[in-house]
């Protein structure tokens, strides 16, 4: 945690900002809260962390909604030092990955009991090539598209065009309202 370690050197404040984006989950799902209290718990550990670390440090924690380079962009405006990502190794994000699955589906399968639901989660993998992995014996696959590509208006997105040639049943994709 060395940006802890440098704000107080500098006697500076730090923020702590995690974006989620507003398509991952609508704010009147019941999936929202779940998501956002572990987003708000993973937050807060580890501005507990920094506090720890850096005791002359006033840490803050905010969680947004929206998109991550615009965010930080408004953000940054006012900032003397911005610090993007973490120090940590990437089993953070799995943890955080793993998290969002778990509400996720226990949401999901809560609201519609008459569905199986299967859950798998592979960070180690290519999207399309998991995704077509864990198809594998299903009666169908559903997957999002945000379409944030270099050709924002398309269709659909790298991974969703590869899905429908290489998984065993029918695919389908969607994508946010609007």
């Amino acid at each position: 945690m060395i940006y802890a370690r440098r704000a107080e050197r500098l006697h500076l404040g730090l923020l702590l900002v995690h974006v989620i984006p507003e398509d991952l989950v609508s704010h009147g799902n019941p999936e929202y809260r779940s998501v956002h209290d572990a987003i708000v718990g993973l937050l807060e550990s580890e501005a507990g962390r920094a506090r720890e670390l850096a005791q002359a440090v006033h840490v803050q924690t905010r969680l947004v909604s929206g998109e991550t380079v615009p965010v930080l962009v408004e953000l940054s405006a006012s900032a003397t030092m911005v610090v993007v990502g973490t120090d940590r190794m990437a089993t953070r994000d799995d943890m955080e990955g793993r998290m969002i699955l778990e509400s996720t589906v226990s949401c999901l399968r809560a609201r519609q009991i008459h569905l199986s639901v299967s859950e798998r989660f592979d960070s180690a993998d290519a999207p399309a090539r998991a995704l077509a992995g864990a198809s594998q014996g299903a009666a169908i696959l559903v997957v999002g598209s945000r379409g944030l590509g270099a050709v924002q208006h398309a269709i659909m997105g790298s991974v969703t065009q590869v899905l429908p040639l290489h998984v065993p049943c029918p695919p389908i994709l969607t994508r946010p309202a609007g």
